[in-house]
């Protein structure tokens, strides 16, 4: 960066004033001193601070940015709130620079959001947006994060819904695709999300540790980018035996040889969901949430089960499931324990 010019001038009532430029306008400040020393230090601290200063960069430049950045860095869901949450706080804010950005720009976000979402969702948004900030922060494009006073909406609380054994086997017994099927009762005993269900590939297989491993690849990311490895149960061990023995595809779940899409599975999973008569709430990821409600419900210890699941914090795991296992809250406060006179 060019060295900023820079003026000292004394005026009439004695006192000595910093000339500088900012955004192509003068502007003047008072050193509150007649001496030329501490002028001059003055002088001296204002030419480091504006050299410091990062360039003013445009918030739909920052997203064009972070966007391309994003899809070589995050899971392809991710990426997609990115987007969507940029694109609203773009309609709220406009061509600001980064640096203009304020609390209030965001209170305006959340009020419009929540008037087309739930709080969870704008939440999520909120996450994704002050994590890309805090990116522009390490790019040095800002000096602080827009959204360090920005506080989340009140969620109601929703526990995630789950299959009951009754439900899960009347579900079952109405599948009449074979693959499917498959899917769904690995699902359930893996507890594995559908993005790394449909990407899972024999190569992240190890029958004789029994084991599975989930990792991103070049056409798939890992939610939060973390390799885990997951045990599997004998239900899943011997499924994916039998599939390896008749399978010629890289892929461990295909349809003649080729990955099964997405949104195809989540259509026909809900097409069998309406017509087992079963909750509107229940979806494909509700059997992720029935392998976690399952364990805890068994006695299985909440950080056990977080680190199944692959959550980044177990405080999240225990937010949706420690209700399930009430017993164990009796249990702690009753360790303390007195003899009454």
């Amino acid at each position: 960066m060019d060295s900023p010019k820079l003026y000292l001038t004394k005026r009439n009532n004695g006192i000595y004033y910093i000339g500088y430029y900012e955004s192509s306008k003068l502007k003047w400040k008072s050193t509150k001193s007649r001496l030329k020393t501490e002028a001059h230090i003055q002088l001296s601290d204002i030419k480091n601070f504006i050299t410091s200063k990062p360039k003013e960069i445009s918030l739909p430049f920052f997203i064009s940015e972070f966007l391309s950045f994003a899809d070589q860095s995050f899971a392809r869901s991710t990426g997609i709130i990115y987007r969507v949450a940029f694109r609203h706080l773009e309609n709220v804010a406009g061509n600001l620079p980064l640096t203009n950005l304020h609390a209030q720009h965001f209170d305006k976000y959340k009020t419009f959001r929540l008037s087309k979402v739930k709080a969870v969702t704008v939440n999520k948004e909120l996450k994704n947006l002050r994590a890309a900030f805090n990116t522009a922060l390490r790019w040095k494009y800002i000096t602080i994060n827009p959204m360090c006073n920005v506080t989340n909406c009140i969620e109601s609380v929703q526990t995630p819904a789950f299959f009951t054994r009754k439900d899960f086997d009347r579900l079952l017994s109405l599948i009449k695709e074979q693959w499917l099927k498959e899917i769904v009762i690995f699902a359930v005993c893996a507890g594995m999300r559908k993005g790394e269900i449909i990407n899972l590939k024999w190569n992240n297989i190890d029958f004789d540790r029994r084991t599975i491993t989930i990792e991103s690849n070049a056409t798939f990311k890992v939610k939060n980018g973390k390799r885990r490895v997951i045990p599997m149960n004998n239900i899943c061990y011997h499924l994916l035996r039998t599939r390896s023995e008749k399978n010629i595809s890289d892929f461990v779940f295909s349809i003649n040889e080729k990955q099964i899409y997405g949104y195809w599975l989540t259509h026909l999973f809900k097409r069998y969901i309406r017509l087992a008569g079963l909750s509107e709430r229940l979806k494909f990821h509700s059997l992720r949430a029935t392998f976690a409600s399952w364990l805890v419900m068994s006695g299985t210890d909440i950080y056990a089960v977080s680190k199944l699941l692959g959550h980044s914090d177990v405080s999240v795991t225990t937010k949706h499931y420690a209700h399930l296992k009430p017993e164990t809250l009796t249990n702690e406060v009753n360790k303390i324990s007195f003899v009454l006179n």
